[in-house]
């Protein structure tokens, strides 16, 4: 396996490196934040509304991955880094597993919570609620494995595919957006759609560069030997990530849920903008 990312002999090479693309993307994602809202705020009031409650929902599905990838790269990049590289082929594995486990409980988790979004909201705008969110948890596999296989790319030292691949989703996200919103009538649906369909353009790509063999940390399940301790030590970090997020998904619906009871239906749009 050859080393494209040399942090001993040349650290500030290698961490800007790793680190522009990074940026890059942070930023082209808030940008890209703000014309989403933007799109759906021509729909309605409602519908607006609706996605600003939808918001800390749909992050905290987007972490899930996030975080198993982040305890996956950090247990590959100990391996690789140790030049165990069939440990590392293995803890993929088990990074994929972790992300089904994780996906099949959000989706059971989501079938008993249309209940409290009821609580939330028990008129028109839960309908749009329930709208914007069911196909971005019935999907939820797209985003959680997209999350996932960029946190491992980055694991071998590549850090500009996946950030390509997403920001080029992006944009196509925001040119299907008014598309399916407005074009094919489809409203918030549209909307949530239109970020499954660019996740899906993502994922495509990435799962042929691990089935191709065109990474250096190849998918092959001949690979795999079931390990506890890769399992925990992916949690030992994936962990504090994900509860971090949980926690911001509480205190935001916490937030929404007073704001809701004191301003209406205007003070969770003026919180999620």
């Amino acid at each position: 396996m050859k080393e494209k990312i040399d942090l001993v002999t040349l650290p500030k090479k290698s961490f800007w490196t790793l680190s522009l693309p990074i940026i890059a993307f942070c930023i082209f994602d808030a940008i890209y934040g703000i014309v989403d809202m933007l799109w759906v705020s021509k729909i309605s009031m409602e519908a607006f509304y609706a996605m600003g409650i939808s918001i800390p929902f749909v992050t905290f599905v987007f972490s899930v991955g996030d975080s198993i990838g982040q305890g996956t790269n950090s247990i590959m990049s100990r391996f690789i880094w140790a030049g165990d590289y069939e440990s590392s082929y293995n803890a993929l594995i088990h990074g994929l597993l972790a992300c089904n486990l994780a996906w099949f409980i959000i989706v059971l988790l989501f079938l008993f919570a249309n209940g409290v979004l009821f609580y939330v909201d028990a008129e028109n705008s839960y309908i749009l609620i329930f709208d914007y969110l069911v196909p971005i948890i019935v999907f939820a596999y797209l985003f959680i494995f997209n999350n996932l296989f960029s946190e491992t790319l980055q694991a071998e030292g590549n850090s500009r595919t996946p950030t390509a691949l997403i920001i080029g989703s992006n944009i196509l996200n925001l040119i299907l957006d008014p598309i399916f919103i407005f074009n094919l009538n489809m409203g918030i649906k549209g909307a949530a759609y239109a970020t499954v369909f660019s996740a899906f353009v993502v994922f495509i790509p990435i799962l042929y560069l691990y089935l191709s063999g065109r990474t250096k940390v190849p998918l092959s399940t001949k690979y795999f030997k079931f390990r506890s301790y890769i399992i925990i030590e992916i949690f030992k970090v994936a962990l504090p990530n994900f509860l971090d997020n949980a926690l911001w998904l509480l205190s935001a619906s916490y937030v929404n849920a007073t704001l809701l009871i004191s301003m209406n239906n205007i003070g969770p749009i003026l919180y999620s903008v």
